[in-house]
């Protein structure tokens, strides 16, 4: 007996699970056989020829539509399964088999703290695109516009309104901006701060230079001149900071969420209605892969939602009509 005689043998192909997949999906013969671009009487042929070499009834008739049998149930199960397989298995040749047609995806933020948030959307977008090289370019981070204007990058997801006709923006979400305080302090019993609150100040970021102070001060502080502007970059070390009344501590809300709910720092919001940065995807209007650009747009944009986060309406940017950063 040869090897091949040995191998258990199946009566199951790749039509009949597509067949499966969408009479359950659509419980008629009819609609089903739009689906698959095939007549009704194909469809009714082909299930009653599979259920003849199963010895199985998958589907029965219950008040004029088709209603699956538990053996269909099981059937049906591991067809979605065995069909996503293929699929991926396919994507995954294509990209092995034609690396060197692989694409680049390089991209960056203007912060640092954008990363603990965008990588679920980048492993999402690895598997829908796995012909995409992607790569995270950090020496980008503090200004990633001119790294995409270069050329050097794909993607750049920045704050700010963005005016260059060659380049494409889409929204994504925007961000809280608190001041953090020790409970003991004196403006810790405030409902919001005003920028004179912070003259004289000292105050602590991620970063005293850059596109991302910049911001703050034409947004926040105006006139008020704070007495230092003091980069910390590791949150733990700023959060031991603002406990020891060294500093005031300027960050996203969702960073320090766990110590302002265990009531080791205070959130103060920065004016009456809070301040807010607007994050938006931004790429070339005549970039090769511009549907593929605008597919992790859209994945970042559907990821959870953090503390102080909250989704930005498609159309408009609400936050940049009076004060506005001019990316060049």
């Amino acid at each position: 007996m040869t090897a091949a005689a040995r191998l258990p043998g199946t009566v199951l192909e790749t039509r009949h699970l597509r067949l499966v997949q969408a009479i359950a999906d659509t419980g008629s013969v009819t609609r089903a056989g739009d689906q698959l671009h095939l007549t009704q009487s194909a469809v009714s042929r082909q299930l009653a020829e599979l259920e003849d070499r199963l010895g199985l009834r998958l589907f029965a008739r219950v008040k004029k539509r088709l209603a699956i049998t538990p053996a269909g149930e099981h059937l049906l199960d591991a067809s979605r399964r065995i069909l996503d397989d293929l699929v991926s298995a396919e994507r995954e040749l294509r990209a092995r088999g034609g690396a060197a047609a692989r694409w680049p995806l390089r991209v960056s933020t203007a912060c640092h703290t954008c990363y603990h948030w965008l990588p679920p959307a980048l492993r999402a977008f690895q598997k829908r695109h796995p012909d995409a090289d992607l790569r995270i370019v950090l020496e980008a981070t503090p200004d990633p516009i001119p790294p995409l204007l270069r050329g050097e990058l794909e993607l750049a997801i920045v704050h700010g309104a963005v005016r260059r006709r060659e380049l494409a923006v889409e929204p994504l979400f925007d961000d809280e901006v608190v001041a953090l305080v020790p409970p003991e302090h004196r403006l810790a019993t405030r409902r919001h701060l005003e920028s004179g609150d912070l003259h004289g100040a000292t105050l602590l970021a991620f970063g005293s230079a850059g596109p991302d102070a910049l911001w703050f001060r034409r947004t926040f502080l105006g006139r008020a001149v704070p007495r230092d502007l003091r980069a910390v970059p590791i949150t733990e070390v700023m959060m031991e900071l603002v406990k020891a009344d060294a500093g005031i501590a300027i960050v996203h809300r969702w960073v320090a969420e766990p110590q302002i709910r265990s009531g080791a720092v205070v959130a103060l919001r920065l004016t009456r209605g809070g301040l807010w940065k607007s994050w938006q995807a931004v790429h070339a209007r005549s970039a090769q892969h511009v549907d593929a650009l605008r597919d992790l747009a859209a994945l970042i944009r559907q990821a959870r939602i953090g503390a102080g986060q909250r989704r930005t309406p498609r159309a408009v940017n609400r936050h940049a009509s009076a004060r506005r950063v001019v990316v060049r």
